[in-house]
């Protein structure tokens, strides 16, 4: 089975996945004019999820389905953390494995699980079934679906793989995204004042502190897009603030900039980013065994060239 994504060829085995008791799924009966495209533009708000939704139920060839034929259509479901819960109880209390809180945590863009607290919504992932072909590994798979190459660890995770480095040809593993149902629009809120001119800006301590707390939570913000798989988002709100970054030494911020680049095939602009990142901080390493050899070589690139 072939799927376009990102502008990669999968090679699929046709597989069906089995939804766990948190998993959210909507039966859809195909209508006359629909395809997997207009449906999950109107399901999700991204006709690019097609691909997703042909894995999730084996479809071998998604420009193949006629009117009537019944798809389900996953999204990731939300679950509250209770009191007393911490990620790893709340990883057992969906999948019955306290070990899958990383997948949890991370793709909810959640950097310390222990600082999390009771009340918190999360979005529980859904794991894709896939099959590996031949030249593919758990990287360049995580690069296709996921938009990274270093959250292969998440799929070894939930594939429970031991070995991420050797996994053989034909393997069934689990790909682990978060697929947001498409939000309905908020009516216009009522019209406003004209407002009142505004006053210069103070300059001094506070004014400063306040910009360093906008600049956090921008940033902030860019985290939880890039853990969730929006990288165009995520790379908007950075470029905005690029400039900040560099005078601020933000060299983790430019290396999500530089992996969402990365994700939309921008390699001169990654390693632009990658090269201010690594003037902020030479002394970081990727690790390689969590990177592809072409962003690694962007890495070695960016630290030995000006």
């Amino acid at each position: 089975m072939r799927i376009r994504h990102f502008g990669f060829i999968l090679t699929l085995s046709l597989l069906t996945a089995a939804p766990s008791a948190f998993a959210g799924v909507k039966f859809h009966t195909v209508k006359r004019g629909e395809s997997l495209s207009s449906i999950s533009a109107s399901f999700y708000g991204d006709k690019s999820k097609f691909n997703y939704v042909a894995l999730y139920n084996g479809i071998n060839n998604p420009a193949n389905i006629r009117p009537g034929y019944k798809v389900k259509l996953p999204y990731s479901d939300r679950v509250t953390l209770r009191r007393g819960e911490s990620i790893s109880l709340l990883a057992k209390r969906i999948w019955g494995d306290s070990r899958m809180f990383p997948v949890l945590g991370k793709l909810n863009g959640i950097t310390r699980p222990e600082n999390v607290s009771a009340g918190t919504s999360l979005a529980v992932p859904v794991l894709l079934p896939y099959r590996l072909s031949q030249g593919e590994t758990l990287s360049t798979v995580a690069r296709d679906l996921m938009g990274d190459p270093i959250a292969y660890d998440l799929i070894a995770i939930a594939s429970k793989i031991k070995k991420p480095d050797s996994v053989p040809i034909g393997t069934l593993i689990k790909v682990p995204v978060i697929l947001e149902r498409a939000r309905k629009p908020k009516p216009p809120p009522p019209a406003r004042p004209e407002p009142s001119p505004v006053k210069p800006a103070k300059t001094g301590p506070t004014s400063s502190r306040k910009a360093s707390s906008e600049l956090a939570k921008r940033i902030g913000s860019a985290e939880r897009e890039f853990r969730l798989g929006n990288y165009q988002e995520a790379k908007g709100i950075l470029l905005k603030i690029e400039h900040r970054l560099v005078k601020r030494k933000h060299a983790e911020a430019l290396r999500i900039l530089a992996s969402s680049h990365y994700a939309y095939g921008d390699t001169s602009l990654a390693l632009d980013a990658l090269r201010k990142a690594y003037a902020l901080d030479p002394s970081y390493r990727p690790r390689t065994s969590m990177v592809n050899p072409e962003l690694l070589s962007l890495h070695r690139r960016a630290r030995t060239r000006p």
